[in-house]
């Protein structure tokens, strides 16, 4: 037997010398999955957490472990948004990234920049917000007036183009961060679709309805 999450509770149990104390008992190891989410749940109940160390928690739960963002953000008791900044986090120069771990610049800042393509024109507002003042909703604003869009939340507006054989992707609107987690969904309909043994028009039926795969099986 061995402790997945609680080591600092246990602990002071042990130091207050505690006789009972309310566990819970996996019967069988649980999957990795399971243990990384515990752990990760662990992790963001302490508030000395760093955000860019709650965002490589994050990053590990989804692009590791196979979990959705949606569903980290509701075993979390978080909301998606967060997650995702959390996630758009990683992206940034180490740099912003200390600024953010040590309280100078809010994430939500960052976030909102990080939608600009050009390096350059973010590091200009993220200025802007450190020395003159800004306000979130004035770097929204900026933002999207050198976009000419309003930020997208999720990459359902944008367009996506696979081609079989030569493996020809085309992708368009939403964030990288956002494109990865619908790339990550994709791999795993393609992986549950091939254990199904279903053919690409069974798979791609699948696609269009967005409900459980039942189709045409090869023999």
């Amino acid at each position: 037997m061995f402790v997945i999450a609680g080591h600092r509770r246990l602990g002071a149990a042990q130091e207050l010398g505690l006789k009972d104390v309310p566990i819970r008992i996996f019967p069988e190891e649980p999957p990795t999955s399971t243990l990384a989410l515990i752990r990760a749940l662990e992790n963001f109940t302490q508030t000395e957490l760093r955000p860019s160390e709650k965002a490589r928690e994050i990053k590990e739960l989804i692009e590791i472990h196979g979990l959705f963002g949606k569903d980290v953000a509701a075993q979390l008791g978080t909301s998606e948004g967060s997650i995702s900044r959390l996630r758009v986090l990683l992206d940034q120069p180490q740099d912003i990234i200390e600024l953010v771990d040590t309280g100078h610049l809010p994430l939500s800042v960052v976030a909102a920049c990080s939608r600009l393509a050009s390096e350059e024109d973010r590091r200009v507002l993220l200025k802007q917000f450190r020395e003159q003042g800004w306000t979130r909703e004035q770097i929204e604003r900026a933002v999207q007036a050198r976009t000419g869009k309003r930020k997208s939340t999720n990459p359902r507006g944008g367009k996506v183009f696979f081609k079989a054989g030569e493996t020809s992707v085309s992708l368009a609107g939403g964030t990288l961060t956002e494109w990865s987690e619908a790339l990550t969904n994709l791999l795993r309909k393609v992986k549950s679709a091939m254990a199904e043994n279903l053919d690409t028009v069974a798979f791609a039926t699948t696609l269009k309805s967005g409900g459980a795969s039942r189709g045409t099986k090869h023999a």
